[in-house]
C-alpha cells in the first residue's frame, strides 16, 4: 500500500466472486469490468433489502449456467 498511495486492495464477498472479477477483468479497463460485473447482478443476481433499497447481489455459482447471450 506504500507503493500506491489511495488504492486499497479489493475486497470480495466471495472467493468465487473473486475469480469471476479476474475473468472479466483481464485486459480490459476495471471500469468495463465494473460494469459487467453490475450487469450479471441486475440481470442474474438476487433482490435483496437493504435499508429500505432494493439491491441486486452478484449471482450465485449457477446462474451463469443459465445464461445463453450476453447482453450488451
Amino acid at each position: 500500500m506504500a507503493d500506491y498511495p489511495g488504492l486499497r486492495p479489493v475486497c470480495f464477498h466471495s472467493p468465487y466472486e473473486a475469480a469471476v472479477w479476474a475473468v472479466i477483468g483481464h485486459r480490459i479497463r476495471m471500469t468495463q469490468a465494473a460494469t459487467i460485473k453490475a450487469r450479471l447482478a441486475e440481470q442474474h443476481g438476487q433482490r435483496v433489502q437493504v435499508a429500505g433499497r432494493t439491491l441486486r447481489a452478484f449471482p450465485t455459482p449457477l446462474a451463469p449456467r443459465a445464461i445463453t447471450r450476453v447482453l450488451a
